[in-house]
């Protein structure tokens, strides 16, 4: 009897050590890191923004799946699929500059002939946001390499 009311106690503060984590990761890696004016898009990784991508593409997913259910021959829903599980196997420490651009596209070539409208305009609200975010770092990234050739210049 003790062992399964430890059981139900640990089930029920799952939730609370999860929010730990994420704070404790948060604290630790993101805000340690890199200021966001040192932010590099093409290198650096942002969990925050893997995490939302995650959160946009699973119900996605799953709709898609259940359409292929009906469907099985429908090769466009296939292709849908192939793209959204090779996004969600993806490490999330990667820079986001390789998730967007060719995904975007298979993925607007498709747009039209599904009703995904709701779920697409969450992914490329979504992607758009990654986009000014790389536009937004590229003054630092200019820095850096103007801070390249200076310090090559010094040789």
């Amino acid at each position: 009897v003790h062992s399964s009311n430890l059981a139900s106690l640990d089930a029920k503060l799952i939730p609370e050590h999860l929010l730990y984590l994420c704070i404790d990761y948060r604290r630790k890696f993101l805000s340690s890191s890199k200021s966001a004016s040192r932010y590099n898009f093409y290198k650096d990784s942002n969990a925050h923004e893997i995490e939302q991508m995650l959160k946009v593409l699973a119900p996605l997913r799953q709709q898609i799946f259940s359409l292929l259910n009906e469907w099985e021959e429908q090769t466009d829903l296939q292709k849908f699929l192939d793209v959204i599980d090779m996004l969600l196997t993806l490490p999330s420490d990667i820079p986001l500059a390789k998730f967007l651009l060719h995904k975007a596209q298979v993925m607007q070539e498709n747009n039209s002939k599904f009703s995904f409208s709701n779920q697409l305009k969450s992914v490329f609200d979504l992607m758009s946001s990654w986009q000014k975010m790389e536009l937004g770092s590229w003054p630092t990234l200019l820095d850096e390499v103007m801070d390249q050739y200076e310090n090559n210049a010094k040789k």
